[in-house]
């Protein structure tokens, strides 16, 4: 997939989450999405569906489905995180791991650790880059 494809992808899901009051963030690695969704249940359904059936996605899996107390995500309609050289070796690793893991995993558990970690510090990251430009 191109950068722009994946800029103009990022920009639709931005907007349409905006609107069904979804927050997360997507990873574009080795020709794979990780991509994490916050939000109410209905919209979260809806927005899957939607994913599942557009033509362009395969082998969709599902990583982790639980209540959360908070979103991880709060600011961000669908932030497109870049992984750094160093992640990318174990977030490609993580990604394997899963795909030999059969259906009877936890869903409470994170499969990611490493991933998930990498996308909320991102996110942080630029939370205190936006916090510090509107404090000037």
């Amino acid at each position: 997939m191109k950068q722009e494809d994946i800029e103009e992808l990022v920009a639709t899901a931005s907007h349409n989450n905006r609107q069904l009051g979804i927050t997360g963030a997507l990873l574009y690695i080795e020709n794979s999405f990780v991509q994490v969704l916050e939000g109410e249940d209905a919209p979260i359904t809806r927005l899957l569906a939607t994913i599942e059936s557009d033509p362009r996605h395969r082998n969709m899996r599902i990583l982790s489905d639980r209540t959360i107390d908070f979103r991880n995500f709060e600011d961000w309609s669908m932030a497109y995180v870049k992984p750094d050289p160093q992640d990318s070796s174990i977030i490609i690793s993580e990604l394997q791991s899963t795909s030999s893991v059969g259906g009877d995993e936890d869903p409470i558990v994170m499969p990611l650790p490493h991933t998930f970690a990498m996308m909320q510090h991102l996110y942080e990251t630029d939370a205190t880059l936006q916090r510090a430009r509107s404090n000037t």
